[in-house]
């Protein structure tokens, strides 16, 4: 298990700190804490024992990358959960998240319309898509490709899975699933994936 705490948003703030600054890291810190109580301490090895044991899709030609694709994937998932779980059982840090997000959201000059739009977009760029909308509470773009609205119909079912189930393991099934699908679909390019 990772956790990470981000130290952006008081890196050009004197001490002490005031306001905004500090709720946005509340957030972060709900956020993370969450991870400790809810994600898998065995996720890596549990990727790499999913994926060993995948009987259809691409043969995996590098499977490190591959596992950390997948945790990738499983974060977008895992946060999906956390932030909704948090937020139904500790109300005020639910609200220290929401406004976490959207100082994160606000940072991300990603087009998504454009995403939405693309006949074949990228691998990175439905991710960014389905992080926005997953997250950081982003309308789905009313007009989408055939392609992209398929695939988003996808993720956002996962995310949605995830929320529902309480066993770490089945959202790293969900992970490895949604990992399977993007690959399948999206071609791998060096476009950038933001920190979500």
């Amino acid at each position: 298990m990772r956790v990470f705490l981000d130290y952006l948003p008081l890196r050009e703030l004197i001490p002490p700190f005031q306001g905004e600054a500090v709720d946005e890291v509340i957030g972060y810190a709900a956020h993370e804490g969450g991870h400790c109580l809810w994600s898998s301490e065995d996720s890596k090895d549990e990727v790499e024992r999913l994926l060993a044991s995948r009987t259809t899709g691409r043969r995996i030609s590098n499977v490190p990358q591959a596992v950390e694709e997948v945790l990738r994937v499983s974060n977008i998932l895992e946060d999906a959960f956390i932030d909704y779980h948090v937020g139904e059982q500790w109300p005020v840090l639910g609200e220290y998240i929401h406004i976490s997000r959207q100082k994160v959201g606000s940072r991300r000059p990603i087009d998504l319309d454009i995403i939405a739009r693309d006949p074949r977009p990228t691998y990175n760029q439905m991710c960014n898509l389905w992080i926005a909308c997953s997250l950081y509470d982003t309308d789905l773009p009313k007009r989408m490709s055939a392609r992209v609205r398929r695939a988003m119909t996808f993720l956002m079912s996962k995310s949605v899975e995830a929320v529902q189930t309480s066993q770490s393991q089945r959202r790293l099934q969900f992970a490895v699933d949604s990992w399977d699908y993007l690959i399948a679909n999206f071609p791998k390019r060096d476009d950038p994936l933001p920190r979500q």
